[in-house]
């Protein structure tokens, strides 16, 4: 996810995934570039996004946790 955002911040992509200016189109910017372009830019955004979910996803509960013993406690 990092590399991802270094590049978009490089590409002068960054408002597409730091989310600094709210009213920037995510159409809007990519209309600008080549096909080939527009889906590149927008696979490094699926994948930052992505990074993000796992990175920001609570770990499982363990079966312990759930079923504690009222004695244990």
């Amino acid at each position: 996810g990092e590399q991802e955002e270094l590049w978009l911040q490089d590409a002068g992509l960054s408002p597409l995934v730091t989310g600094e200016e709210e009213d920037v189109d995510k159409a809007v910017l990519l209309s600008t570039l080549t096909k080939t372009q527009a889906a590149a830019v927008q696979r490094r955004i699926d994948s930052y996004t992505c990074s993000l979910r796992k990175r920001n996803k609570t770990p499982p509960r363990h079966v312990r946790d759930i079923f504690a013993s009222p004695l244990a406690q």
